[in-house]
């Protein structure tokens, strides 16, 4: 279930942009 939540993520900031990944991640 972990590997398919980290997809779904990816795929969530390819779609928004990089932004998306530095706000989750701080």
């Amino acid at each position: 279930r972990e590997k398919d939540g980290k997809l779904i993520h990816l795929k969530h900031i390819d779609c928004e942009g990089v932004v998306v990944v530095i706000k989750g991640e701080k």
